[in-house]
C-alpha cells in the first residue's frame, strides 16, 4: 500500500506534466473586464478615431454558445468616428461590443457587435457625381429601361437628398454594416455613348453604410431594387467633369468647389466636437474663433455660416481681409446670428478665397438664402465685373445643442 507522501508526490508529478503537456492548463478568470487600451488600440488599427468607451458590463460565467473555454464576459459601450477607414462617408458609430475571456489563450475575444446608433454625414453625397464602368450589362439595362450598347453610366445624386433614417433591426443588418432608408431623394441616370445620351431619374430608396465606409444604395429600378456599391463600384468624380461628359456648355461664373484648392480652417471654439455654447445667440452671441490659412493671389476672404440642417439657413455672413478672427470679433445681431433653433443642428463655416473685393450685396441673415454653390458663384463676379473671382475654399462643420427651447423666439 502506498502512503500518503507517496501518493502526494505522484498527483504533484502528474499535475507538474499535466502543465507541461497543456492537458489541464487554464488561465484564471479575470477579476474585471478588458482594458480600455485595448479596445481602443484595436479600433485604431482599422481606422477608427475618436474612441470613447462609456461603460463595461463584467460578469463572470461558467459557459457560453461560443464554448466552455470562455469564463467571464465584457460588454462594452463604445463610439468612434469611422472617417479614417475609407470609403466615402464619415460616420460616427455607437456599439455594445461583447468581449469573452478564453481560459484557454488568455485572451479576450470580440464575439459579439450590436449597433446601438449611427450619424452619417451626408452633405458630401448631395448633389455629387459619379461615374460607374464595373457594372454588368443586365444591371444597366435594368437601371435605364431598356438595352443599351456600350457607353459609361453616369450618376448625380439631386440635392434634395431625404434624411437617412436607419433601420437596426433590419434582417439583413450585420455588426459591421447598417441599412437605412431614405424619403425624397432621387438621382439622375445618364449612359452616354457615341450615339447620344440616354437619361433615367430613379427614386432612392435606400442603403447600407459599413464600418469600411462603404455606401450602397438601392434604387427603384421599375419596382426592383438594384444595389450599386458607392466607392467600389461608382467612383465619384468632379462636378466639372459630369458637366462636360453631359456636354453642357461651361459658364464662367459657375464655380465648381471640388475642383479648387482647398484651405485649412481650424476653430478653437470646436470643443470635443461641438460648437462652444458661447456662439449661440441668447447665450452671449459671441462668433467663433477662427483661422485659416492664407492663400496667394487672395485680396479678401467671404466668411459664411450656415445651419445644413435646417436649409441652409444663413447666420453669418462677412467679408475680410485677415485669415484669423478672433472669439467674439462679431457680436450684434446685424452682423452675425448666433444658433438658436432647438436641439442639435449642423452648422458649416465656409471660407472663399476672393481675387478681387466680390460686388456689395446684403444677405439678409437668419433666413435661408440658397446653398453654397448659388454664393460662391455670386462671389465668383467682382465689383469690376471679372470672372474666377473666387480660387479656393475651405470649410469647417461641428453640431451646436441649444441649452434651451429657443424656437420662435425671433
Amino acid at each position: 500500500m502506498l502512503n500518503n507522501r507517496l501518493v502526494s508526490g505522484l498527483l504533484s508529478v502528474s499535475l507538474f506534466f499535466g502543465i507541461l503537456t497543456g492537458c489541464t492548463s487554464q488561465v484564471q478568470a479575470p477579476a474585471t473586464g478588458i482594458e480600455d487600451s485595448a479596445v481602443i488600440e484595436a479600433l485604431s488599427s482599422k481606422g477608427a478615431t475618436g474612441v470613447q468607451i462609456t461603460s463595461h458590463n463584467f460578469e463572470t460565467i461558467t459557459e457560453s454558445e461560443f464554448g466552455k473555454q470562455y469564463s467571464a464576459r465584457d460588454t462594452v459601450s463604445l463610439s468612434y468616428q469611422a472617417d479614417d477607414m475609407g470609403g466615402v462617408l464619415p460616420q460616427s458609430v455607437s456599439k455594445n461590443s461583447v468581449y469573452y475571456f478564453n481560459q484557454e489563450t488568455g485572451a479576450w475575444d470580440l464575439l459579439e457587435e450590436t449597433t446601438t446608433a449611427c450619424e452619417v454625414d451626408n452633405t458630401i453625397v448631395k448633389g455629387s457625381c459619379w461615374k460607374c464602368d464595373s457594372l454588368d450589362r443586365e444591371t444597366i439595362n435594368k437601371l435605364m429601361g431598356e438595352e443599351v450598347g456600350s457607353g459609361t453610366l453616369y450618376i448625380k445624386i439631386l440635392k434634395n437628398m431625404g434624411l437617412f433614417a436607419f433601420n437596426l433591426e433590419n434582417g439583413d443588418y450585420t455588426s459591421t454594416e447598417r441599412h437605412f432608408v431614405m424619403a425624397g431623394t432621387s438621382a439622375k441616370l445618364s449612359w452616354v455613348s457615341g450615339s447620344g445620351i440616354i437619361d433615367k431619374k430613379l427614386t432612392i430608396t435606400g442603403g447600407a453604410v459599413t464600418d469600411s465606409g462603404e455606401l450602397y444604395f438601392d434604387f427603384d429600378a421599375a419596382g426592383e431594387t438594384i444595389t450599386i456599391c458607392f466607392g467600389t463600384e461608382a467612383v465619384q468624380i468632379p462636378e466639372l467633369d459630369y458637366d462636360v461628359a453631359m456636354g453642357e456648355e461651361i459658364d464662367e461664373t459657375k464655380v465648381y468647389l471640388d475642383s479648387l484648392p482647398v484651405i485649412e480652417v481650424t476653430s478653437e471654439s470646436i470643443v470635443d466636437g461641438e460648437w462652444l455654447t458661447e456662439i449661440g445667440y441668447m447665450e452671449g452671441n459671441n462668433s467663433p474663433e477662427l483661422t485659416w490659412n492664407e492663400v496667394e493671389g487672395a485680396c479678401c476672404y467671404a466668411v459664411i455660416m450656415m445651419d445644413v440642417s435646417t436649409n441652409n439657413w444663413l447666420f453669418w455672413y462677412e467679408i475680410v481681409d485677415v485669415t484669423h478672427l478672433d472669439y467674439g470679433a462679431y457680436t450684434d445681431a446685424e452682423d452675425y446670428v448666433g444658433p438658436y433653433p432647438p436641439g442639435t443642428h449642423d452648422f458649416e463655416v465656409y471660407i472663399i478665397a476672393l481675387k478681387e473685393v466680390p460686388n456689395e450685396l446684403e444677405y439678409a441673415l437668419d433666413q435661408s438664402t440658397g446653398d453654397i454653390s448659388t454664393k460662391a458663384d455670386f462671389l465668383n463676379v467682382s465689383a469690376g465685373g471679372n470672372t474666377g473671382n473666387v480660387i479656393a475654399y475651405g470649410k469647417i462643420k461641428a453640431p451646436y445643442t441649444s441649452p434651451e427651447l429657443y424656437y420662435g423666439y425671433r
